[in-house]
């Protein structure tokens, strides 16, 4: 059975100098989901699509992260 996508509410980053591993921590109503063992191009994605996109949602099922219902050029505001 597949599980329903759940809204991030938070999230935690960590950068492992010695390893040059990401590990990003989602916070959800239902738990805690981790995703480690980032290279810097996908840790850098991951936290950029975090901290700039609303509302997230995440599959602990098969660990799909997305974004719902985003207007064609939206933009950022300056």
């Amino acid at each position: 059975m597949l599980q329903p996508m759940i809204p991030v509410s938070y999230y935690k980053a960590a950068w492992h100098f010695g390893s040059h591993t990401g590990k990003v921590t989602l916070i959800t109503p239902q738990g805690e989901f981790e995703m480690d063992g980032m290279d810097g191009t996908e840790f850098h994605a991951i936290v950029d699509v975090l901290r700039n996109e609303r509302p997230i949602y995440f599959n602990p099922s098969d660990g799909v992260l997305e974004t719902l219902s985003e207007l064609v050029g939206e933009g950022e505001l300056s």
